[in-house]
């Protein structure tokens, strides 16, 4: 019992109210669902008689499929309880476990399906996942960071350890292992349903108008529609961000036990980015640290000139996380400001933006997947890209100081 409050003290778990309390153990059980399969889903597309393309077409119908759920969530949540929404979500990334371990080595011919169902169940799960985290912190920021803070922290341990453990596992049993994972994110995904039915109601706001006129409205908003363009054209790298590091080395060296070292040394080092800029971070510096991020991204980028080997990709992916949380924690500032107004509305209208962003940037992938050095050159495009969104969201920032 001492050990698990000194780790409650650690993590800031006891900085929580109850009802964030019972988030935290949903959501990070949800979390660990996800994590432990998480990358190693496009590895067994790959694997299973895919390809490079099979594997991005996933990706494309994930992020297409969250960008039209995002609006079917924005309805859901106004005729369902807000928690009842979110278990939709679970069930979900349930199917989509369902889906691929009936499928098995066919899964490369319904790469649609599971992109489908991994998109649907994100929109759902995440989107609303933030509407009850402001609930059930009262909105009050400070509690509200309380919570951030520690669902970080949380995520950063769980992201460092579990790929490296998933990734051997599987490496030495095969096919049995990615069953193995799945089964367990499976079971996992089924504890945090059951978990969730004890969450408290989320009250509804008495202001609740339509989501379509409300979206309508927020567009004629020309502070807010900058901020939402920035965000377009930050998705055009991020959609990309995730997984095509580790694609490309999975081509180049076909060991899942190489992809979960891989993963959990970068997420080691996205969380020494966060931890550096969180503490340093504030609204007068959020368009400076932005610079920093698009400069950082695109000058890391142009490695892929030269020989794309282990050392560069290594270099090029290990700055990509170091300053992702500069790009990621900037442009928050800018966006929780402009939709201060209209939290909700605004979550879903700034989902749209930002995955019809990372789709299209994926499908220049796509089209640019038949050799790794195309891949290269398109990830120098994509970082190019975000000057764009560097000048939009100084465009949002002088309108709004007039």
């Amino acid at each position: 019992m001492h050990f698990f409050r000194k780790l409650s003290d650690l993590l800031g778990i006891n900085l929580l109210n109850e009802s964030q309390k019972k988030l935290m153990l949903v959501a990070y059980i949800a979390l660990l669902s996800q994590v432990i399969s998480g990358s190693f889903i496009n590895t067994f597309i790959f694997s299973s008689g895919g390809s490079a393309k099979a594997v991005i077409f996933f990706n494309i119908f994930n992020l297409a499929s969250l960008t039209l759920s995002s609006l079917l969530q924005g309805f859901l949540v106004r005729r369902l309880p807000t928690v009842a929404v979110f278990r939709i979500g679970i069930i979900s990334y349930m199917m989509l476990y369902i889906v691929i371990l009936l499928l098995k080595d066919n899964i490369s011919g319904y790469v649609w399906l599971a992109g489908i169902l991994i998109g649907f169940s994100g929109a759902l799960y995440y989107v609303t996942a933030n509407v009850i985290v402001l609930s059930y912190s009262d909105n009050n920021p400070d509690a509200q960071n309380k919570y951030v803070g520690t669902s970080t922290v949380a995520i950063t341990l769980t992201s460092i350890i579990v790929p490296f453990i998933t990734g051997f596992v599987i490496q030495c049993l095969g096919n049995t292992g990615y069953y193995i994972v799945f089964v367990l994110s499976l079971v996992l995904g089924a504890l945090s349903l059951v978990l969730s039915f004890g969450m408290p109601a989320v009250e509804k706001t008495a202001e609740n108008p339509p989501l379509i006129p409300t979206l309508i409205l927020l567009t004629k908003n020309k502070e807010l529609m900058y901020v939402m363009y920035a965000k377009f054209f930050h998705g055009l790298r991020e959609g990309s961000v995730g997984f095509i590091f580790y694609l490309m080395l999975f081509i180049m060296s076909p060991l899942e036990g190489a992809v979960g070292t891989f993963n959990s040394t970068m997420a080691l080092i996205q969380s020494i980015g966060f931890y550096y800029i969180t503490r340093r971070l504030t609204p007068q510096n959020a368009m400076k640290t932005l610079k920093i991020f698009v400069w950082a991204v695109f000058l890391s980028s142009l490695v892929f000139l030269f020989e794309i080997n282990i050392y560069t990709l290594v270099f090029a992916g290990a700055a990509a996380y170091f300053f992702i949380s500069f790009g990621s924690s900037s442009t928050l500032f800018m966006l929780s400001d402009a939709i201060k107004d209209n939290i909700s509305a605004g979550f879903v209208l700034l989902e749209i933006f930002f995955s019809t962003g990372r789709t299209l940037g994926l499908l220049l992938l796509f089209f640019a997947s038949g050799s790794i050095r195309n891949i290269g050159y398109a990830m120098i495009i994509l970082a190019a890209t975000q000057f764009l969104c560097l000048f939009l969201f100084s465009k949002a920032k002088k309108e709004a100081a007039l």
